[in-house]
């Protein structure tokens, strides 16, 4: 999981303290944690309890969560990052009138920072850019709105060959072929966790938690940039549409696994002979 433009993650490993707490938020709903179950899952990676509070502290500090009674919730931009990320795990829906948004900047001379800031903006809602300041996606899923300073035009496209377009607004292939490969890694986990069997899986299943975390942590970054076209737009099946739904069905085994390994730590702290020992 590469670092995105919310500082959020890591292609590889180990996960940080702050990205590590930060995926466990953004994938749980609402997004509240304790700091127990925070420093539980900061052990499944290997950071210890000192360094995992530390971190809490200072996110804190900068706005990126908020202290609840009994722990941390994600604040500020990141609940945006959520709602995104969310969006990003629904398939688009087969209905599409054939709409088109198109928006371009009512002002040529801008502030660098101002045409990035758009870029981001729109590159998040899943337009693509036909030439230097002219987006286009078709309207099939809500849009954000963005603005005064910008000329949005909503109707049907005229073009000779639709195929074309999609192809110069967005790397179809490069987006079907990474989402072939997550979905082969997503198969891998599902195959590799109905072999977990034995006297005492526990140290192959942790195995399993670390090296799903991290695939899954890739896939959801994938699925919040991959752009939801209609069905009627690329081949089908569509693979990214197909990595939404298998990833579906390892996210709830990732997620039952977790809970049953956060109460395993959880208990492990709080039992009798723990107490003793920290006497």
């Amino acid at each position: 999981m590469t670092s995105d433009d919310d500082g959020v993650a890591a292609d590889s490993m180990p996960f940080s303290a702050r990205s590590l707490a930060l995926s466990l938020l953004l994938g749980t709903h609402p997004p509240r944690l304790s700091t127990s179950v925070l420093v539980a899952g900061g052990s499944l990676f290997g950071i210890n309890a000192g360094t995992m509070r530390t971190a809490l502290s200072r996110m804190s500090a900068k706005g990126e969560v908020a202290a609840t009674a009994d722990g941390y919730e994600l604040a500020g931009r990141l609940i945006e990052r959520q709602l995104r990320q969310d969006q990003g795990r629904r398939s688009p829906t087969p209905e599409w009138d054939g709409r088109w948004c198109v928006i371009t900047p009512l002002h040529a001379a801008r502030q660098l920072a101002d045409r990035r800031d758009l870029r981001r903006r729109l590159e998040r809602a899943g337009f693509g850019e036909l030439r230097p300041d002219f987006w286009l996606r078709p309207v099939n899923r809500d849009l954000p709105d963005f603005g005064s300073d910008l000329l949005v035009t909503v109707g049907e496209l005229r073009v000779d060959n639709l195929d074309s377009l999609v192809e110069r607004l967005w790397p179809v292939a490069d987006l079907e072929a990474e989402a072939e490969r997550l979905l082969a890694e997503t198969r891998r986990a599902t195959r590799r966790e109905a072999e977990l069997d034995g006297g005492d899986p526990e140290p192959d299943l942790d195995s399993w938690l670390v090296e799903t975390f991290t695939v899954s942590a890739g896939i959801v970054r994938f699925l919040t940039s991959e752009p939801r076209l209609p069905p009627s737009l690329v081949a089908q099946p569509w693979a990214p549409d197909v990595l939404r739904r298998d990833y579906n069905g390892l996210e709830r085994l990732f997620q039952g696994h977790l809970a049953r390994y956060l109460r395993r730590q959880q208990e492990a702290v709080t039992s009798p002979a723990a107490a003793e020992s920290r006497r």
